[in-house]
């Protein structure tokens, strides 16, 4: 990986804590190692560039889904960082976004795309045709896992009414990878997925 040097010192510690999570995680085997200079290199195969992202219409942190036979790029938008760091009461956001956006580059879905969400999590009708909330095809999914409310992965119920757990599970405990207030002490990544 490298990382973009126009990145805020702020940025740059939010990703430096993303990786050295990553890197230092007993139950991955996945290592992320820093390429020095910071350049594009469309050749590259096997580099994730954490660009900064000039948003000027959106707030988008996004990666594309695993490997992509070229140069990967992690955007973190201008707009996206300084919104997550406008949020004082969530210490770990821009982290949580970091590691969120990371986990696509490693070829992880988000959670509430299962096949079989239906079956853990209300979502109406018109929210479930949107990107980022569309079910993924049974054959684009091989996890056995337990459906994950906590996961890095998973995105915040924030209407009740579109978007809500089923049976006996809070919606609150949806937390999805906006509401890490307690970051260091929640379980961020599913296995396997």
């Amino acid at each position: 990986f490298d990382v973009d040097p126009t990145f805020s010192p702020r940025v740059k510690t939010a990703i430096n804590y993303a990786i050295n999570y990553i890197n230092n995680h007993p139950d991955l085997c996945i290592k992320w190692l820093q390429r020095y200079p910071y350049r594009f290199d469309s050749n590259s195969s096997s580099v994730v560039s954490f660009i900064n992202y000039n948003d000027t219409s959106r707030t988008t942190c996004n990666s594309w889904i695993n490997r992509r036979g070229s140069q990967q790029f992690i955007k973190l938008g201008m707009n996206c960082v300084k919104d997550r760091l406008q949020i004082t009461d969530k210490v770990f956001l821009l982290e949580a976004t970091v590691l969120h956006e990371m986990g696509h580059a490693m070829g992880l879905v988000h959670e509430q795309n299962r096949p079989d969400r239906d079956c853990y999590i209300y979502m109406s009708p018109s929210l479930a045709t949107k990107p980022g909330y569309k079910k993924n095809p049974s054959y684009e999914y091989t996890s056995q896992f337990p459906y994950d409310y906590r996961s890095i992965m998973h995105y915040k119920s924030y209407n009740l009414r579109n978007f809500r757990a089923h049976d006996n599970v809070s919606s609150r405990d949806i937390a999805g990878h906006n509401e890490y207030t307690n970051y260091k002490k929640r379980t961020i990544l599913v296995k396997g997925r």
